[in-house]
């Protein structure tokens, strides 16, 4: 407590102390919890409870600590499923605005399966227009939507690597870093051994398993540059494939022995690494430079160009990846609508909905993509699609019909009546608006019109007028409402 008021005086900051509480054993005598109470004014909670919108606990990971969150993404769901939105708007906000709400708690915590489950369930059901407390017949599955574009899926990011990714960075930081978390965890859970060489045991703890689980995927991406020679001999990847405890049989593998311990002279000591090694990797090991021995070794993430970790990286590497398509490039482009680029790709996997049959629509942007000089496929279907609405779209696709198609397609051009109202007596009204005339091929531009008449009032002294305007910004910026940039 002195410490506490210490801090208080030194930082001006009070401690709210109906906020505060203090945790103990469930053990402990009631006489020990009022002289607590009495000493520190704060009152007993125990586990679990809540910091932040992530549950604290104490042993073993349960459903009902994560209730809430599931909950709470529901009922943001609850909040957007009566608004009539495109499938480009939910795919937005199911990409920046739910995902995110949730995105904090994955970046500590690894909820269970069934949250994970239960999560993806309400992001689908959302983006397929359906109730969120109903559970009807999906036409594709979330796993088919969790692709990159490019690679034959919508862009979504799948729950369960997420938290495998933000488990790599952990697991990274552990490996890396020296902070107290680190020396906590290390002095926790491996405090003799290394903790590549760790073998996990029941009695650890549920943020040591994740990290243990993914350690033999992440390790390999790890590399460590060989300066002063402190790294691990044995479980450290230095070599580039992997530690070389993992190609060595038997008990002779010493946690503590270092690379230094094999380095003579700023060069390798060939005779020591020999006894140690096989052949085939002795000469792999001669061609690994060494650099400067006055610098601590720095370890490398594989996976991105300039060696530094990141999350997006983590998740590709983690990631079933598949082959890319061109055609896929060309379905999904940024001057087009999602929700023409989204038929295109339900029309594309089959499940369309309606009695519509573009499977050809397949055949024709792979034989598209052929084309050295081809144009935007995504205009042409689309628009012979908006033309042939109402009926089936089930020909053969062939170069000569598309050719007709684009030929005898002619957009439809609608017009809006504009009626000009009489000015007022003693007003002088003027249109600023743009304008052309075809005969003498001249045509105005609104905005200098408008600093004509400006200027034609100012020279003319005229103050009794009324200016009409296309541009609510600009009348907004002479009333004043807006301010001019």
């Amino acid at each position: 407590m002195k410490t506490l008021r210490r801090y208080e005086e030194a930082s001006g900051q009070e401690i709210n102390k109906d906020k505060s509480f203090y945790l103990a054993s469930n053990y402990i005598h009631d006489s020990r919890h009022n002289m607590i109470q009495r000493l520190t004014c704060y009152r007993y909670k125990s586990f679990p409870f809540k910091y932040l919108g992530c549950p604290i606990y104490s042993g073993r990971k349960k459903i009902c600590y994560y209730t809430d969150i599931a909950r709470n993404v529901m009922n943001k769901i609850r909040g957007w499923q009566g608004h009539v939105l495109s499938p480009g708007g939910r795919a937005t906000i199911i990409k920046h605005v739910l995902k995110s709400q949730i995105l904090h708690i994955l970046a500590i915590v690894t909820p269970p399966k069934t949250i994970l489950e239960q999560l993806d369930s309400y992001f689908s059901n959302f983006f397929l227009e359906k109730s969120v407390k109903k559970n009807k017949y999906h036409w594709s599955s979330l796993r088919n939507l969790c692709y990159p574009t490019d690679e034959g899926g919508v862009g979504f990011k799948n729950l369960t690597n997420l938290c495998k990714a933000f488990s790599t960075k952990r697991w990274w930081m552990f490996r890396v870093a020296n902070n107290i978390w680190v020396k906590f965890m290390r002095a926790k859970n491996s405090p003799r051994s290394h903790p590549v060489s760790k073998v996990l045991e029941s009695k650890h703890s549920a943020a040591w398993k994740e990290m243990m689980h993914i350690k033999n995927n992440i390790e390999p991406y790890i590399l460590w540059k060989i300066n002063d020679g402190d790294s691990s001999f044995w479980w450290d990847n230095w070599i580039g494939l992997g530690p070389l405890g993992a190609y060595i049989n038997g008990n002779r593998k010493p946690d503590n022995m270092k690379i230094r311990d094999c380095i003579k002279d700023e060069a390798w000591d060939i005779n020591t690494i020999t006894s140690l090694v096989p052949n085939n990797l002795l000469n792999h090991i001669k061609h690994i430079p060494i650099s400067d021995k006055y610098i601590n070794d720095t370890p490398v993430w594989t996976e991105t160009s300039n060696g530094t970790f990141t999350c997006s990286s983590a998740f590709n590497s983690i990631s079933k990846r598949r082959d890319m398509d061109n055609m896929w490039k060309d379905v999904w482009k940024k001057n087009v609508q999602f929700k023409m680029s989204f038929f295109l790709w339900r029309a594309i996997k089959g499940p369309l909905g309606i009695k519509v049959g573009c499977h050809s629509i397949a055949y024709t942007l792979k034989e598209w993509s052929n084309f050295q000089n081809k144009n935007d496929i995504q205009r042409i279907l689309c628009q012979v699609y908006m033309k042939k609405r109402g009926a089936t779209v089930d020909m053969k696709w062939q170069w000569h019909k598309i050719c007709s198609y684009m030929e005898d397609f002619r957009p439809r051009i609608t017009s809006t009546p504009v009626i000009w109202n009489k000015s007022p007596e003693g007003l002088l009204k003027i249109n600023t608006d743009g304008s052309s005339n075809i005969t003498k091929r001249n045509a105005g531009i609104g905005g200098v019109a408008a600093l004509y008449d400006l200027n034609w009032y100012k020279q003319n002294n005229v103050t009794n007028c009324i200016l009409e305007m296309d541009s609510l910004m600009t009348v907004n910026m002479m009333k004043g409402v807006y301010k001019p940039p």
